[in-house]
């Protein structure tokens, strides 16, 4: 019952980012006196890319990059490249950068920030939203000695946490951990990486806590972190 509450508790929590990154895009979309470029880094299989621009998707020119990405509505520019390593492949210059749950799959976080600064026009925005290695849940599944629940330890099993909706859970063999949290931030880390990147953080949101009071109280321990970084 008491996982069934947090598995409940993570899923608002998600939900209620997602809406908070979908209002941050369509008030952009609506200041905007021209069709603004927009990018979508870990775009993947552009279900979520959909999901976040599906109010705005004609209003907008939108662009996802990917190691593989794909999209079945054809209404989006596919690039790809390695995230951790790999020049993005624009001379454009973008007004708006989305990144949602993207970042804690990557263990050289600092290549993806300062590519997306280089091809964000100057003004333009960096929304980037990613778990909190420092949340509620968190810090109770290392209480209860276990590995964080947002943290994936093993390569073929979901090993971390048995407060995890996926406790052991076999990872696809094709993949292995390709997907898996290899390395989650801190409210505190995160903002830091932005600032070390030259970025004017204009606005920090977090969402999901075990009670609805404590998400207003305390914030850097909530279930998820989105950060609104200015170049």
């Amino acid at each position: 019952m008491i996982k069934n509450y947090f598995v409940k508790k993570m899923q608002q929590a998600f939900d209620d980012n997602e809406a908070y990154i979908r209002s941050l895009i369509e008030k952009k979309v609506q200041s905007a006196k021209r069709k603004k470029l927009y990018l979508d880094v870990g775009c993947g299989s552009c279900e979520m890319t959909h999901r976040l621009f599906k109010n705005i998707l004609d209003k907008v020119t939108l662009c996802g990059i990917d190691l593989f990405p794909s999209d079945f509505s054809q209404k989006i520019r596919l690039y790809k490249a390695d995230l951790e390593k790999d020049r993005f492949p624009f001379d454009k210059k973008f007004d708006v950068v989305v990144s949602n749950q993207v970042i804690e799959h990557l263990l050289n976080k600092d290549h993806m920030i300062k590519e997306v600064y280089r091809v964000l026009k100057p003004g333009g925005i960096f929304i980037l939203s990613t778990e909190n290695i420092s949340s509620f849940d968190n810090i109770l599944s290392l209480l209860l000695g276990q590995e964080p629940v947002s943290q994936h330890t093993g390569h073929d099993f979901h090993t971390n946490s048995f407060l995890s909706p996926h406790f052991m859970e076999k990872l696809d063999p094709q993949l292995g951990n390709k997907y898996a949290h290899k390395n989650v931030c801190s409210y505190f880390g995160l903002k830091r990486l932005f600032e070390v990147h030259s970025f004017r953080i204009r606005q920090v949101r977090t969402f999901g806590n075990v009670f609805n009071l404590l998400e207003k109280l305390f914030p850097i321990y909530n279930r998820l972190i989105t950060v609104v970084g200015e170049k």
